[in-house]
This record gives C-alpha cells, structure tokens and sequence, in this order.
C-alpha cells in the first residue's frame, strides 16, 4: 500500500488479471472477540485521486467504528442512554 495514504487497516488481493482489491480490515482480536463486519470491499481505486480520498475517508471511518465499539464492549450505547435501560 503506499505510504503516504493515512488509512489505517487498508489491505489489498490480487485478481486474476492482475488488478487489486482493496479491502478495510479490523483488528483479528476484535474480530474474534465478536467485532462485525470484519472486512469491508472499498470499491475505490488508487489510480485516482478522488478515489485515494475516499479510500481514506473509509478507512478512518471504519477505523473508529471499530475502536468505539471496543471501548464500549458489552456496555449500552453511551450516545443513546436509554437502550438498556430498564423497562424499555
């Protein structure tokens, strides 16, 4: 991946032609402690600039999806206070 994209988690395979894919990874210790989706396909491409953009865009996204649902792991949703809340 090149250096210069701040996308952290960003992961690429190889197609059969010799294009790549470019997926967004969680971290494996999340995934098996119950984190979903564990990867994301980014349908972007490197080659363009605006793509390069919303590579980013997704990856930090997705990133602090993933570690806001870590800190809160088996806690109720901080930004909505009454799920699980009692009688509801």
């Amino acid at each position: 991946m090149p250096s210069d994209l701040k996308a952290p988690g960003l992961k690429s395979k190889p197609n059969r032609d010799g294009s790549r894919r470019l997926y967004w990874c969680a971290r494996s210790d999340l995934v098996k402690a119950g984190y979903r989706p564990p990867t994301v396909r980014l349908p972007y491409g490197l080659d363009d600039p605006a793509g390069r953009v919303l590579i980013e865009a997704a990856c930090l996204r997705l990133q602090a999806e993933m570690l806001q649902w870590s800190a809160h792991r088996g806690q109720p949703d901080a930004r909505f206070p009454w799920v699980g809340a009692s009688g509801r």
